[in-house]
């Protein structure tokens, strides 16, 4: 991929938590809101365990099941790329230059303000572990957990959000970037 600048006023923010913890039910309920403030929005997921999007039968995967490192397909709607290698982030980002808005879903050791996702008092680890982190979003506590969560964003100095608290945690990501 080539190597571009990124821009200074483009806006990167990590939602992180363990598998199943809501990151992409959440982004994606956010997204419409940005949206609508007039954000162009790219989001940039993390897997660890591998992934194929590619589907068998179609001339992309055809082209790589026969020894193509990488495909491209375009078309006037949607443009797609496949390449048998890790792409670092910061490339990915700088591919993605002319959006407003980065959302990286995952990456916890990248160095970018990052939004944790708790849904039990053991994802409160992550929290203190993780540099940069600027917010809490919790989802699926009892009223224990929630006071120990409570107690840890004062603790930390951190904003605190129920999940269902799409437009405002909005309205911190674009205060906080």
């Amino acid at each position: 991929m080539i190597e571009v600048a990124s821009r200074t006023d483009q806006k990167i923010i990590q939602i992180v938590g363990y598998k199943n913890s809501g990151k992409t039910t959440l982004i994606s309920r956010l997204i419409p809101i940005l949206n609508d403030m007039n954000y162009k929005i790219a989001v940039i997921k993390h897997d660890v365990h591998g992934f194929d999007s590619d589907v068998e039968g179609t001339d992309t995967y055809k082209l790589r099941q026969a020894g193509a490192l990488a495909t491209a397909i375009t078309s006037p709607w949607r443009t797609a790329i496949m390449e048998e290698r890790e792409t670092s982030v910061q490339s990915l980002i700088d591919y993605f230059r002319e959006y407003d808005l980065v959302i990286l879903e995952g990456f916890k050791q990248e160095e970018y303000p990052k939004l944790v996702l708790v849904t039990s008092t053991e994802d409160m680890q992550l929290v203190r572990e993780l540099s940069q982190v600027i917010g809490i979003v919790y989802r699926g506590l009892n009223d224990k957990e929630r006071d120990l969560v409570l107690a840890l964003s004062i603790e930390e100095r951190l904003q605190l959000f129920e999940v269902k608290q799409d437009r405002e945690i909005v309205n911190f990501m674009i205060g906080s970037l």
